[in-house]
């Protein structure tokens, strides 16, 4: 007979400390997101466009297409998303941003869209990036947190403050 090396319990919603070693860890959350990406690139797309355009004086009309690259591959993603809360009922201040990228695409002023989009895909990365830190750090808090509290051997039915004040309401007026 073949010997077998010795199986793991296999348990349904428990994890045992020997089953998890053996498993790979699983990785933190992303910290490079979506919003991340859309704003760097926009970033760099509108230096490109002034440095082009002011250093190089290269013509508006071969520059442009870097700024309606960002409204295109940035904006559109943006402005997807805000429309998708407004008919969820979501109102916010980010509406006004959608509004004013898609508002500058049409008008011509690409620029300003541009930088709407960076101002936009940046906020809500700095807000994913505040949320999760302070998640992480309530989490650290939480694991801190005492799972038993120590007996101190005094209640508070033994208290002096409650004793007096239960002697005085059941004490009987003198005469």
């Amino acid at each position: 007979m073949i010997a077998h090396p010795p199986r793991a319990p296999v348990s349904v919603g428990l994890r045992l400390p020997h089953v998890l070693a053996s498993q790979p860890p699983r990785p933190k959350m992303q910290f490079i997101s979506r919003q991340i990406v859309i704003a760097a690139f926009a970033t760099v797309s509108i230096a490109a466009y002034l440095v082009g355009r002011y250093i190089l004086y290269i013509p508006f009309t071969q520059c442009r297409w870097l700024l309606i690259a960002v409204l295109v591959a940035g904006g559109s993603p943006l402005v997807i998303g805000l429309t998708r809360k407004l008919f969820t009922g979501e109102f916010g201040s980010d509406l006004l941003a959608g509004i004013s990228i898609v508002t500058s695409a049409l008008v011509g002023e690409y620029l300003a869209g541009s930088i709407v989009v960076v101002m936009l895909s940046g906020g809500t990365a700095l807000e994913e990036y505040a949320t999760r830190r302070a998640s992480s750090v309530l989490g650290a808090l939480a694991k801190r947190m005492p799972r038993r509290a120590p007996k101190t051997g005094r209640s508070t039915a033994g208290c002096r403050c409650f004793r007096n004040s239960s002697r005085r309401a059941t004490r009987s007026v003198p005469p």
